[in-house]
């Protein structure tokens, strides 16, 4: 809105309302899903919590000691590799994974020989499904 120009909706391109306020379109941006209800079945977890292997921050390969890596574009391709390497694996690191709220653990669905816990699950995906 900054630039004068009319806001619109990134899916349909229709111009949004002018008394849209740039809160709501920070949080359409960012949660949009939550307007439906959908944050009581879906979590977000951290990667690292999940046991997932951190992304390597350094790349898989040096091509530095190649005859033809000697040239200056060759050398300032490799250090924007190795930085794109390193701006990958912070984000990827840092970053959530979308989940089932009633379904995070897994281990205890199965290991329930009572089958309350699958059966509360399957009732929570029952009424999402709805």
């Amino acid at each position: 809105r900054d630039e004068g120009k009319t806001a619109c909706c990134p899916l349909t391109r229709e111009e949004l309302p002018p008394d849209t306020s740039k809160r709501q379109i920070r949080h359409f941006a960012t949660t949009p899903l939550e307007a439906i209800g959908l944050d009581r079945w879906v979590t977000l977890v951290p990667r690292s919590s999940l046991g997932y292997p951190p992304a390597a921050s350094a790349l898989g390969f040096d091509t530095r000691a190649h005859p033809d890596a000697r040239s200056k574009v060759a050398r300032d391709m490799h250090s924007r590799l190795q930085m794109d390497a390193e701006e990958f694996a912070k984000q990827y690191n840092t970053s959530s994974v979308a989940r089932c709220a009633f379904l995070l653990d897994a281990d205890a669905l199965v290991a329930d020989e009572s089958m309350a816990t699958c059966k509360a699950a399957v009732a929570e995906l029952q009424a999402l499904l709805r």
